[in-house]
């Protein structure tokens, strides 16, 4: 049994040592698996929102053809139109669904996507905003000048 002890304190320090070098590999695999839960998790009601409206578009659209073979226009034209509302209403929720797994995803790892993506809008609106204004400073100046020389020019040619 003493033989044993060392042999048994070896495997259990390779083990350890082992154990610390996977350890931030395995933390991060899971942080990755727990970022893809978390993301489907975010997307479900987007997802069964894109189901029920490509089954209400398919609906309507049968639905159309049955009324114009009864000859029924308006309820071809009205089941038409139910099903291209149907239609938009799943590409919609199916940006939403991207969005919301990709905003779930990116949550697990404690990045506020949303944050991120309104401060780059907010830089850039005031940019944007920035260069506006400097035209038109730059075109009230212009103005300014052309009244200007125009009113001395004038009143040259009074004189």
């Amino acid at each position: 049994m003493e033989t044993l002890r060392p042999a048994l304190e070896g495997v259990g320090n390779a083990f350890k040592a082992l154990m610390e070098v996977l350890s931030p590999i395995l933390e991060g695999i899971f942080t990755l698996f727990m970022g893809f839960v978390n993301g489907i998790i975010s997307a479900i009601t987007p997802i069964v929102n894109v189901v029920s409206n490509v089954i209400k578009t398919i609906t309507n659209i049968i639905q159309a053809f049955i009324s114009l073979l009864k000859g029924d226009f308006s309820g071809f034209f009205s089941h038409m139109s139910d099903a291209l509302d149907s239609f938009l209403n799943a590409i919609t929720s199916l940006i939403e669904a991207v969005v919301s797994f990709w905003k779930g995803f990116f949550q697990a790892f404690g990045v506020d996507i949303q944050a991120l993506f309104t401060n780059i809008w907010n830089g850039i609106k005031t940019i944007i905003t920035n260069a506006i204004e400097a035209i038109k400073t730059t075109i009230k100046t212009k103005w300014t000048d052309i009244k200007s020389w125009l009113s001395t020019t004038l009143t040259a040619i009074k004189d």
